[in-house]
């Protein structure tokens, strides 16, 4: 941390600055569960006051400085393949806007590095996470019982296995990404507080209530990932026994299920949604075939993929691909993708090493890691609510890379 001046209208301007720089990413946050509208003026607020805040200190984003080479490497190429995509693209007007996107995640990426690095003021943000957390599930809770969330009056939607939860989000499967991210966090805290009555009695009911949430947003591929998730992160953590118990209980809930949530039959008795992915993915991966190192441009796949769509299928017309890496492929390259893939799995490994200075990053990594694996069948990667948490949480995991303990560390 870069120290204020010892002037004291100086360290009254810092101490401004550096506050205001915390509640607007605390507002940006709270916007990802709530608003677009809010999320926009979190974003604003944000880069603002942390521009401010750089220009004080005089020295630059020391998150960025203190990344590992080749996290700047992968990362660097993998945006300037993005950006360069628009010189190629297809649908130029879609590219541009895609460019401003990226940008901005970006951004918002190292603005959450550079503002919870602080242990401080990480601590504080996390307290500020459970207790929006905590108003997003009581707000879930209700729209299970009366159907319609408090916060924004959305009605849950209907399926044969039952209601299926949004909470304050307009799709349940944005609810299901938003928990993969937030219950490892739980998880994290609940340890923390485990001999401490009664913080760890609230701990267990706030966790116990997520994975409730989880179950009824009755999202197939979030549960699937959340369990991967975890049995990679016992793995991890050399919990074999606990892997144990949770194959075992994994089965016996698998048993349990209602048959209406394990299969969901189409109209010609098919697994809907195996057969809609199948077809997603192939057109995709035509997509890609035909354009393989370049893509079709950044952000063009929504108007782009009919015209390389070789099966035509009527089950899933003007969707996107339901795979993000497939779909920045065909967007962006292979090339692009895999860039893209190996600052991820590069920040996953320190995030998840840099558990010796912090069992906090550990669980960060956590929930990085289930979103990612979401992504492998879903739209998260492309969603406008869901990639700003995911960008955040890499922000978060990033803010443990450029904390005082490990920078110290590596010197």
């Amino acid at each position: 941390m870069v120290k204020a001046s010892q002037n004291p209208e100086s360290s009254k301007l810092f101490s401004f600055l550096d506050q205001a720089f915390l509640v607007s990413l605390c507002l940006l946050w709270a916007g990802v569960s709530f608003s677009l509208a809010l999320v926009s003026i979190g974003t604003v607020l944000t880069l603002l006051f942390w521009g401010a805040r750089m220009y004080f200190q005089k020295q630059g984003c020391s998150a960025f400085k203190t990344m590992p080479r080749e996290l700047k490497f992968s990362l660097g190429i993998f945006l300037a393949l993005s950006l360069a995509s628009v010189f190629w693209s297809e649908f130029p007007k879609q590219s541009v806007q895609g460019i401003f996107k990226i940008i901005r995640w970006t951004l918002i990426m190292f603005a959450t590095a550079d503002g919870l690095s602080d242990t401080k003021h990480r601590r504080h943000f996390l307290i500020v996470l459970i207790s929006w957390h905590t108003i997003i599930i009581l707000n879930g809770l209700y729209q299970y019982g009366f159907h319609t969330d408090l916060l924004r009056h959305i009605a849950a939607e209907d399926s044969e296995s039952g209601i299926r939860v949004t909470s304050s989000f307009k799709v349940y499967g944005l609810f299901a990404a938003y928990l993969l991210l937030v219950i490892p966090v739980l998880v994290g805290i609940f340890i923390r507080f485990l001999k401490k009555f009664p913080y760890n009695l609230v701990a267990l009911v706030i966790l116990l209530l997520s994975g409730f949430m989880l179950y009824v947003t009755r999202c197939r591929g979030a549960m699937l990932a959340f369990l991967l998730g975890t049995f990679i992160f016992l793995i991890l953590k050399r919990q074999l026994k606990v892997m144990g118990f949770l194959v075992f209980f994994s089965a016996v809930g698998l048993f349990l299920l209602p048959s209406s949530m394990k299969i969901h039959y189409d109209k010609e008795r098919k697994e809907q949604s195996l057969v809609e992915r199948h077809d997603l993915w192939e057109r995709a991966l035509d997509v890609i075939r035909a354009k393989p190192l370049l893509g079709t441009g950044i952000n063009t796949y929504a108007v782009a993929h009919q015209k390389y769509d070789r099966n035509k299928s009527w089950r899933v017309q003007n969707y996107y691909a339901h795979n993000g890496y497939l779909q920045m492929a065909a967007e962006t390259g292979i090339p692009c993708a895999l860039f893209f893939l190996a600052f991820l799995s590069l920040l996953l490994k320190y995030v998840l090493r840099g558990a010796s200075y912090s069992t906090d990053s550990f669980y960060v990594g956590w929930g990085i890691l289930n979103f990612m694996l979401m992504a492998l069948v879903d739209t998260i990667l492309h969603n406008s609510v869901t990639i700003v948490a995911f960008y955040f949480f890499l922000g978060l995991g990033l803010s443990f890379l450029n904390s005082p303990s490990h920078t110290d560390q590596r010197t």
